[in-house]
């Protein structure tokens, strides 16, 4: 049965008690009054997004001319520019002269551009991709490429379990994939990489330099749209709707 955004997102919300209104991505053509570019919230597009989940807010956005202020590894990750030479070194050891810095999150450049190229070449989802509360948006729009939840890790286990009610993949329903926090929970649920599932959901991030910020408690799921349509459908016949104490027990026993 297919579902607006809305009633995805309530169902999302429902299944995973989540807190916060799932975010969802598009890509478009032009730019709509009172959308924001990214880089007018936060260089980091993580930052943007958790501020969207957390507070709300307008529409923002980043494409071919609206990347002024942002990371240079969201752009490339959004598919708006390639991967620098910096990049290589930096995410791995640093450059063998010690300059430009390093994050040690590599053993090798060359792993990082092993990593990059098991991705695929990253294509946007426009000439703008768009990030915004799942509220702000109405009707089917079936340019909804993917949804992002935030939610302590019982919400997002729950909604992993409830992806896993409707599929028979025992080891890649839900996949923690490397890399960015953005390449995680957005490049690869909408399908930007050539190279990613199409049927799984999302967990992250993995990438430890956003501990500063992502709230230690919680977790993000990205979950493409043809998946989230599926896991809200099977809501009712599932454990969520048959059996809501065995998700959410109202008495814990202590081990």
């Amino acid at each position: 049965m297919s579902l607006t955004v809305a009633e995805i997102s309530k169902g999302l919300v429902r299944a995973g008690r989540l807190k916060n209104e799932p975010i969802c991505v598009h890509g478009a053509e032009k730019i709509e009054e009172g959308w924001v570019p990214t880089g007018k919230v936060d260089r980091c597009l993580m930052k943007v997004l958790l501020k969207l989940a957390f507070h709300g807010g307008p529409p923002a956005y980043l494409g071919e001319d609206a990347t002024e202020g942002c990371c240079g590894g969201g752009i490339a990750y959004m598919g708006y520019s390639g991967f620098s030479e910096r990049i290589r070194y930096f995410v791995s050891v640093g450059r063998p002269d010690g300059t430009g810095g390093a994050e040690y999150l590599k053993r090798t450049p060359e792993l990082v551009d092993a990593m990059q190229t098991s991705a695929g070449k990253i294509t946007p989802l426009g000439k703008y991709t768009v990030f915004r509360p799942c509220s702000t948006v109405e009707g089917e729009a079936p340019e909804v490429a993917s949804f992002l939840c935030l939610g302590t890790a019982e919400s997002i286990r729950v909604l992993c379990a409830l992806n896993s009610f409707g599929t028979a993949d025992t080891f890649g329903s839900a996949i923690m994939p490397a890399g960015s926090a953005c390449a995680s929970l957005v490049t690869y649920p909408s399908g930007m990489s050539p190279k990613a599932p199409r049927e799984c959901v999302y967990l992250g991030p993995t990438d430890p330099t956003v501990d500063s910020f992502f709230p230690d408690s919680f977790l993000g799921l990205g979950i493409p749209r043809r998946v989230a349509e599926r896991m809200v459908n099977d809501i009712d016949a599932s454990f969520v709707g048959k059996r809501p104490k065995v998700a959410y027990p109202e008495k814990r026993e202590k081990v």
